[in-house]
């Protein structure tokens, strides 16, 4: 069952709590709020599922790019086997990656904070062939990724990301 607008708020504040009341480190924490995203992206997915058994036309096809990006995020749920995949340490870092993957390859945008559970950098590491980076002067903070059409069920989204909020990505209609 989906959950609502109401349910989605009570899982972020229940890791909200969990960050604020631990004695955890800072590093700890940043890993808790990407599986606090991964748990509402694998709720958000249903969702979209759901509604996708009934959706036709231009709505159809913004939920299935939208579907794209709660997978991405549900990799970061620590039950997923992918969480190795998506989640790397480095001696200097913790690294998050946003894998979005069509028939062309695979993209992915990697958002990397230091040990101090600060972000410090976002860059885009792989880029399927076809797709494309485009950046607005008007929106320094964003980077929109487009990707072409798949099939005719599937044409192209347009994916947009925050560099200094990973949080906050969405798709274009």
């Amino acid at each position: 069952m989906p959950m609502t607008g109401k349910q989605t708020q009570s899982v972020w504040l229940f890791y909200l709590t969990l960050v604020f009341a631990s004695p955890a480190s800072a590093e700890s924490l940043v890993s808790l709020l990407w599986e606090a995203r991964g748990v509402e992206a694998v709720h958000q997915a249903n969702a979209i599922g759901i509604e996708l058994s009934w959706l036709q036309g231009q709505k159809r096809v913004n939920r299935l790019c939208e579907l794209m990006l709660e997978q991405a995020f549900a990799m970061h749920q620590s039950t997923n086997t992918m969480g190795q995949m998506v989640q790397k340490e480095s001696r200097d870092f913790k690294h998050f990656h946003v894998l979005l993957t069509d028939t062309s390859g695979l993209f992915d945008i990697q958002y990397m904070y230091a040990h101090s559970g600060t972000l410090v950098t976002t860059k885009i590491d792989q880029l399927p062939k076809g797709w494309t980076i485009l950046h607005q002067i008007l929106k320094p903070n964003k980077i929109q990724v487009s990707m072409p059409d798949v099939t005719p069920e599937l044409p192209g989204c347009i994916f947009e990301f925050d560099v200094s909020d990973p949080f906050s990505a969405k798709v274009l209609p």
